[in-house]
């Protein structure tokens, strides 16, 4: 009886893996078609942004980025030069991929008792972050008039910070690194800062834990410290561009604080 359970779970195992390959080519495809799309629709406004400002605020999960942004919109909501670039959470969660990547994660480890790097999965998710990013980035530098716009994390992240803490194997690495820089290659270039709003790993995991979205359970601690070394290490590595603030103050505080960069970055700008 335990022979015929254990043959079941290893079918049910290799046919997993083989659905897992044919999802992953197809993933892949379909992430080349909608690059193209995003590339040609981009690449008409490639020469008028070079004086937009675009501010990425960038920080581990429960910096409190959301809540920055939401105050920004209150502060800049009567300037019609500014524009903003929520992270597409909504659309993730919309279609269950959020909560069916955090399970991917957690039930691999139990199954597999390797982890879950070598699933379909991971890949397939990030790429989709990658390219739904991408896509709502191009959409509020279209309009000529933008000047300044605020982003929730950005595709520089998606890079350094959870594709390197997701994916491993040299395919998934060397397809996603294509399609990165694809993609860079022909959204229009704007001129970059990274707000890092650094927050330590237990107090970060105390407010995923107070906040309950869905799918959060199931982050845990080790996931957490990669991100935060992705985060430090993408800070290093655009040291010109980064300014850093303290993400366990007081919102409002911590608010002020950045709109008074803004504002110089603006004044800056504006004198050459």
């Amino acid at each position: 009886m335990l022979a015929i359970k254990n043959q079941t779970l290893s079918m049910a195992f290799e046919t997993m893996i083989e659905l897992s390959v044919l999802l992953y080519f197809v993933s892949l495809f379909a992430c080349g078609v909608v690059g193209l799309i995003i590339g040609l629709y981009a690449a008409k406004y490639q020469s008028r942004r070079s004086n937009c400002i675009v501010i990425n605020l960038q920080g581990t999960i429960a910096a409190g980025k959301s809540t920055q942004m939401n105050l920004l919109r209150k502060r800049y909501e009567n300037d019609s030069t500014v524009a903003f670039v929520d992270e597409p959470l909504d659309l993730w969660v919309q279609h269950g991929l959020l909560e069916a990547y955090y399970k991917t994660q957690n039930s691999l480890k139990l199954f597999t008792g390797v982890g879950f790097h070598n699933s379909f999965f991971p890949a397939t998710f990030q790429l989709v972050a990658l390219i739904t990013r991408a896509r709502l980035f191009v959409a509020a530098i279209k309009p000529p008039h933008i000047k300044l716009v605020f982003a929730e994390r950005s595709m520089h992240a998606d890079l350094h910070v959870f594709a390197n803490a997701n994916l491993e194997g040299d395919a998934n690495i060397a397809a996603y690194q294509l399609v990165y820089d694809s993609l860079q290659a022909l959204i229009p270039s704007t001129c970059h800062h990274h707000f890092f709003l650094h927050i330590d790993t237990a107090n970060a995991m105390s407010r995923i834990r107070t906040r309950g979205r869905k799918g959060e359970d199931l982050i845990d601690l080790k996931y957490m410290q990669d991100l935060d070394d992705g985060h430090t290490k993408m800070a290093k590595a655009y040291e010109s561009e980064t300014h850093t603030f303290d993400a366990t103050q007081d919102p409002n505080a911590l608010h002020d604080e950045i709109v008074a960069h803004v504002e110089d970055l603006r004044r800056s700008l504006h004198s050459f």
